[in-house]
């Protein structure tokens, strides 16, 4: 039998619970979207992925492998969020995949490459400050998700199955808002570049 949903009625221990569920669902929706993404602009991974001077260019590492390997660890990544199995381990899996992914935003910037970052599978996206906003956001998302999921922290979290569809439907309205505000942001990083060109 399941456990009963937990009732969120504004107690600090029943919003610590509530956030953490969303923190990971935040993350999970942002892996399994930037799979996608990149899963059907492949072509374009790949061309972003040769690039990358760090990997040596493709005559050290297989590209498409590469690349292939990289849609699938995300995929990977966002269901394992959902799944309640070893929670702390696949959070600080994820602050490391996040932190890698800015120090190579980071790296992009300051050489000054003209290229996309293909974050989302396209690969004229240009980095600036959105970008950095987006995983500065997501950083914080899986730093709360992991303090709130060690042993001992209290309330101990719940897990994801047993939450309401209500208290889901909020966890993922709070995704969706994050996105809706990031792709607001990418239009106006956009715009500002367009008058500098101007």
């Amino acid at each position: 039998m399941l456990p009963a949903a937990p009732m969120i009625d504004g107690t600090v221990d029943g919003w610590t619970q509530q956030m953490h569920v969303a923190s990971r669902l935040v993350l999970s929706y942002t892996m399994l979207a930037a799979s996608i993404g990149k899963a059907r602009n492949f072509h374009s991974v790949v061309a972003t992925i040769r690039q990358m001077p760090m990997l040596g260019g493709p005559s050290v590492v297989p590209v498409t492998a590469f690349a292939g390997t990289l849609i699938a660890g995300e995929a990977f990544l966002g269901c394992w969020l959902l799944s309640d199995v070893h929670t702390v381990t696949a959070l600080v899996v994820s602050l490391i995949v996040l932190a890698s992914f800015t120090g190579y935003l980071a790296y992009h910037a300051v050489t000054g490459n003209a290229s996309g970052c293909a974050c989302f599978g396209k690969g004229r996206e240009q980095v600036g400050a959105a970008q950095f906003i987006r995983n500065g956001v997501l950083l914080l998302a899986a730093s709360y998700g992991l303090a709130t999921a060690l042993p001992g922290s209290r309330p101990a979290p719940l897990p994801i199955w047993a939450y309401s569809p209500v208290h889901l439907g909020t966890a993922l309205v709070i995704a969706l808002s994050l996105t809706a505000l990031y792709l607001l942001s990418l239009s106006a990083q956009s715009l500002f570049q367009m008058s500098d060109t101007i």
